[in-house]
């Protein structure tokens, strides 16, 4: 998905990100993942093509293995997951190594491929939201710098979303 806003540089690195999804403390209809098995149907396997390779791993968490070889961006979610107007969300997430430059994060109010929301940071200590409608990228917050983003840790994001209204969450911080 070359179209998804990336600090990614085009080079040979790998990345390699790893997410959990802790239990929901809510009420109404929940979903959660401890990535025990892929009984939600998350993208899974090894995939390749002219930039770079990916391999997908369920394995007690979720474990994205980047190479890139140019500018490389991918997005996963998982197709059982219940469509909901009102919502929290949040996962831990961690990049593990490679390309500090790297972008990851939680997408929300997915429709396709060509429709969803993105919130996302990276281990250089800035984060960002978009919006993906009809495959055009608009960005609703551009990237900005945060003194909260746990460098080479777990980062805890969370968004919520009432109407067409948002709360971005780092590590508990709005």
């Amino acid at each position: 998905y070359k179209d998804l806003p990336s600090t990614i540089l085009p080079d040979e690195s790998s990345v390699e990100a790893l997410a959990e999804t802790p239990t929901p403390d809510m009420t109404g209809e929940q979903f959660s993942d401890s990535f025990n098995s892929n009984r939600n149907d998350w993208t899974e396997g090894f995939f390749e093509d002219e930039y770079g390779t990916i391999d997908y791993k369920i394995d007690g968490g979720y474990t994205w293995d980047v190479v890139a070889k140019q500018g490389v961006n991918q997005k996963s979610w998982a197709s059982s997951a219940p469509v909901v107007e009102d919502f929290t969300t949040s996962a831990d997430v961690t990049h593990v190594s490679g390309a500090e430059n790297a972008s990851y994060g939680l997408l929300f109010r997915v429709e396709d491929t060509d429709n969803l929301y993105y919130f996302s940071i990276s281990d250089v200590g800035y984060y960002y939201v978009g919006l993906l409608e009809n495959g055009v990228w608009t960005t609703l917050i551009d990237w900005t710098e945060t003194a909260v983003i746990n460098v080479n840790s777990i980062n805890t994001l969370k968004v919520t979303g009432s109407g067409d209204e948002f709360v971005f969450y780092i590590n508990g911080t709005e």
